[in-house]
């Protein structure tokens, strides 16, 4: 009966063994660079963020006394994106600011704020969102304003603000605990 070939070659022979350790060294070598590839980037891409975080934060710590002083509707109208105002136009901010003018009066104390950048890379490029909550103490009432902002063309436009009144122990008892929100 004559042998059937079946295509399988018999591997042992010294000269296939050192073929096979070159391929796996050069794939060794390859998952290696991938790997101090993907880390140069990963920490690039963390130190760009970081950045981004401190310029944010800077940026909302500037003006966001300036806006809550005396709450000047002008003021954040200046800072918005242009989504926020086909949502809430000036009337609007100018009907909440009045209300909040009255409700817990002008700025005492600003006390700073806490938050993060959010880094997305889309199709259509990076989107680059923040998320902050500044702390503030008004003339009748301490406050929280949590503001969301876009990066769009190296500037920060805000796209959400809500003041969110809270701990009236020590305040006046007519201010009721809500929120007011953009």
């Amino acid at each position: 009966m004559p042998a059937v070939e079946t295509g399988i070659k018999e591997i042992g022979s010294f000269n296939d063994v050192k073929v096979m350790k070159k391929i796996l060294m050069v794939l060794g070598a390859i998952f290696i660079c991938l790997i101090v590839v993907g880390a140069i980037v990963f920490s690039g891409f963390y130190y760009y963020a970081s950045g981004l975080d401190k310029e944010a934060k800077a940026y909302l710590d500037e003006v966001v006394p300036i806006i809550v002083t005396s709450w000047d509707p002008k003021e954040l109208i200046n800072r918005v994106s242009p989504e926020f105002l086909q949502v809430y136009p000036a009337e609007k901010v100018e009907l909440l600011f009045n209300v909040l003018s009255k409700q817990i009066g002008p700025l005492k104390e600003y006390k700073g704020s806490t938050g993060k950048v959010k880094l997305t890379v889309t199709s259509k490029g990076e989107l680059i969102i923040a998320d902050y909550v500044a702390k503030a103490v008004f003339e009748k009432a301490p406050a929280k304003i949590q503001i969301q902002m876009i990066r769009r063309n190296n500037e920060w436009k805000i796209v959400g603000f809500r003041v969110s009144l809270e701990d009236f122990a020590p305040y006046e008892k007519s201010i009721p605990k809500r929120s007011y929100q953009f």
